[in-house]
């Protein structure tokens, strides 16, 4: 049976829990991302805040958070077969299968990709500090909003997960990188 737990308490503001990941940036708050737009300059933080969020350099990011925390769109493998000699998303069957999967809301991804990926996500799973953290009572993709009482201004954050260990509530942030030391 599980134990319901109540998030922690707010001093001022909103936590929302399971809010779409669209809703959530589509909100006009400001959020770290945006600050470091609008410091460079207020034309690069409206571009920013038009710009088409679905970009493939966002697939490995998306597809690693959706195999280690279970949240966002399924991750399917786009078969071998179906792919061009070079391994190319060029064929009729290859661009069919990856608009459908979108369609679906599912991120498609090249066999090669797609290992990368579960690699990572195992390796995250597999590990001593990180899987306690994901396993504890929580939340997922927990979103906050609050107003600046100096300025005024919204803000927001997401926290990939917000774990309860040991009656502390624990942040959790899943980043993944292409230099990692052992």
């Amino acid at each position: 049976m599980d134990t319901i737990i109540e998030p922690p308490p707010v001093v001022s503001g909103r936590f929302v829990q399971e809010m779409n990941e669209d809703e959530y940036h589509a909100h006009p708050a400001l959020s770290q991302t945006g600050m470091k737009y609008l410091l460079r300059s207020a034309r690069h933080y409206r571009a920013m805040r038009s710009a088409n969020r679905a970009k493939p350099e966002f697939e490995v990011g998306h597809a690693a958070h959706a195999m280690i925390l279970g949240v966002g769109a399924p991750v399917v493998e786009i078969p071998a077969r179906m792919l061009s000699v070079d391994g190319g998303i060029r064929t009729t069957v290859a661009k069919e299968f990856v608009a459908n999967a979108q369609a679906e809301g599912k991120t498609p991804l090249k066999p090669q990709v797609f290992a990368a990926v579960r690699t990572m996500a195992d390796a995250v799973l597999m590990n001593v500090k990180a899987r306690p953290l994901l396993e504890a009572p929580g939340f997922t993709e927990a979103s906050l909003f609050a107003d600046d009482p100096h300025t005024g201004v919204s803000l927001r954050g997401r926290l990939d997960r917000l774990s309860l260990v040991d009656d502390v509530w624990t942040p959790v942030d899943v980043k993944s990188t292409t230099d990692v030391q052992l």
